[in-house]
């Protein structure tokens, strides 16, 4: 059972065992917090240990800041914030085309299986298919098969362009997209 209430912008969409709240320009810390231990816990075994170990939590935490945490969702579990999602609209030099996009998606290593991606998704769909959006991009990194299997399952489709992007080496990300309407 879903109760949704709508404030202006913000829609919160709470239950039992999970809600999901907008980011407020001062969350930019919780946000921080959870972007800097995913990318440790996601891409410990993914990219080199040099990238690995010069990633902070004030970078991750000033990421934010200066973003204001626009188009940032977050997903909280007993109280607890446990992941977060980001969605923005822009220009794509690779696709060539203004688009919207899920820039991060990152759930807790200990939250993670427990279908709160998933609802992540569901609510960025949503609001979306809300605002008349066809269908919807992210990038991932190639070598990221966990993710790449999630984001399948949630019905994404690989549209066959690519980009390198350097994180300590080249590595490669891919693009998905879904059709929402």
């Amino acid at each position: 059972i879903y109760i949704i209430y709508k404030y202006t912008k913000d829609v919160i969409i709470i239950n039992l065992n999970y809600k999901i709240l907008k980011a407020k320009e001062s969350d930019y810390n919780i946000v921080g917090a959870i972007h800097y231990q995913s990318w440790i816990e996601t891409y410990s075994n993914i990219l080199s240990s040099e990238y690995i170990n010069s990633l902070s939590l004030n970078r991750s935490c000033n990421i934010f800041k200066t973003e204001k945490c626009n188009g940032v969702y977050l997903i909280y579990k007993d109280e607890k914030p446990i992941g977060f999602i980001s969605i923005s609209h822009g220009y794509d030099k690779i696709l060539n085309e203004n688009i919207w996009a899920i820039k991060a998606l990152y759930i807790l290593k200990d939250y993670q299986h427990f279908g709160y991606g998933r609802k992540l998704i569901n609510f960025a769909v949503n609001q979306l298919n809300n605002m008349k959006v066809d269908k919807i991009y992210l990038w991932v990194l190639a070598d990221n098969t966990n993710a790449i299997d999630f984001y399948k399952h949630m019905g994404f489709d690989y549209t066959h362009k690519y980009k390198f992007t350097n994180l300590g080496n080249d590595v490669k990300g891919l693009c998905y997209c879904l059709h929402i309407s």
